[in-house]
């Protein structure tokens, strides 16, 4: 088994002060390729695998939790609903 994780993207977002940034990561494992997207805002850490294996939905997906400034918090909630 073969995996490596490449970082694709990263953006920042702010909201009355706090900085929340997210990372949108490339992983493949045994020739197969998925999107993960993180989450960090200070202490706080949201790592969300494998949502998609399709490079166009991740950028859309990713784009949507920069613009709606979604914490680590919330994260999971939102991508529920985005999936769903």
């Amino acid at each position: 088994m073969y995996r490596t994780a490449e970082l694709i993207m990263v953006n920042v977002a702010e909201e009355d002060g706090i900085v929340i940034r997210y990372f949108l990561y490339e992983d493949t494992l045994d020739n197969r390729s998925s999107f993960s997207i993180e989450c960090r805002c200070g202490d706080e850490c949201a790592l969300l695998p494998d949502i998609t294996s399709i490079p166009e939905r991740a950028r859309e997906i990713f784009e949507l939790f920069v613009r709606g400034k979604v914490t680590p918090t919330s994260a999971f909630d939102v991508i529920e609903e985005i999936l769903s």
